[in-house]
């Protein structure tokens, strides 16, 4: 594999400290390659985007589930006879698509795979708005209640990995409105529903410890969508603590099914999370939007 081109994006306001030195100082001697820090919000995806010129190239995810989420976009926006692969060193704080993959948590582990580990197809997901706006998306996508968590934990400064999520869920259920109002189109299936979450989760887990959609697999071709009816905010606190093991599933208010594609409109402005990275607020006005699976869209060094 050290005869491909590598390019690696390393962004070092992930996780918990720099890991620049040690990753350097472990690749072995006389590799080729490329290095590329970001700066700002975009560049992940920038460097990524010009760096894909062939599919013999590995482009380089270091960092968390942000990063890989800005490098995949970069990918996508490449036609796939010359989109690169993906590879993952995952040193964030939640690192849930790495977990879905199956990588290593060490950074040791992590390089060795990228050396000398195969890769396999993975799926991935795009969302457009109804302004027309489009982004690619790897983990989950959320609406409601999650998307709002997931919005309260971006903004925390003092908190970072699992603490800010828990911390961030207790608020919100504690002090936010739970519900909203939507029709949906599940793979041409309507329905108008009052919800309190739905989460499609290519990837089973979100957050760093939450197996949101415990069955959901990044390689199967579909995605899993589950969906919470509305609840009190008492019994929305109740299923808390089954959802690191996936057992909120269990509960008759929660409903899971397998879908291609998912439509949503709403009267109120939707507040939706991608990988938790926020896509909308309900200062943007977005009311409605597509998502869509792309089957085997992206390789992946696993």
């Amino acid at each position: 594999m050290t005869d491909r081109s590598l390019v690696f994006i390393y962004n070092p306001t992930s996780g918990k400290g720099s890991y620049a030195d040690t990753i350097r100082r472990l690749l072995p001697a006389g590799l080729h390659y490329e290095w590329h820090e970001t700066t700002a919000a975009g560049d992940a995806e920038r460097f990524a985007k010009t760096a894909s010129k062939d599919v013999n190239t590995i482009v380089i995810a270091i960092g968390g589930d942000g990063t890989v989420h800005e490098v995949i976009n970069g990918l996508m926006a490449v036609p796939s006879e010359s989109r690169a692969q993906l590879g993952i060193i995952p040193v964030g704080s939640g690192n849930d698509f790495a977990f879905a993959a199956g990588l290593p948590v060490s950074i040791e582990k992590a390089i060795e795979r990228l050396l000398v580990g195969s890769s396999s197809v993975v799926d991935v997901g795009s969302i457009q708005d109804g302004k027309g706006r489009l982004r690619y998306w790897c983990n989950t996508v959320g609406f409601g209640l999650n998307a709002r968590i997931a919005l309260r934990a971006s903004r925390s400064k003092w908190l970072t990995g699992v603490a800010k999520y828990v911390v961030a869920t207790l608020i919100t259920i504690l002090t936010d409105k739970i519900t909203f109002e939507a029709a949906l189109n599940i793979d041409n299936r309507r329905l108008h529903e009052r919800i309190t979450l739905i989460s499609l989760g290519n990837g089973p887990r979100e957050g760093g410890a939450f197996l949101m959609t415990p069955g959901a697999d990044i390689h199967d071709g579909r995605f899993d969508l589950l969906l919470v009816k509305p609840l009190s905010r008492f019994s929305t606190l109740m299923l808390l603590p089954g959802v690191p093991k996936g057992k909120h599933v269990r509960s008759r208010a929660v409903h899971l099914q397998r879908c291609s594609r998912l439509e949503i409109r709403s009267a109120e402005s939707l507040t939706v999370h991608m990988d938790g990275e926020i896509f909308s607020t309900s200062a943007d006005r977005v009311t409605s939007v597509a998502i869509q699976l792309h089957s085997s869209a992206l390789r992946v060094i696993s």
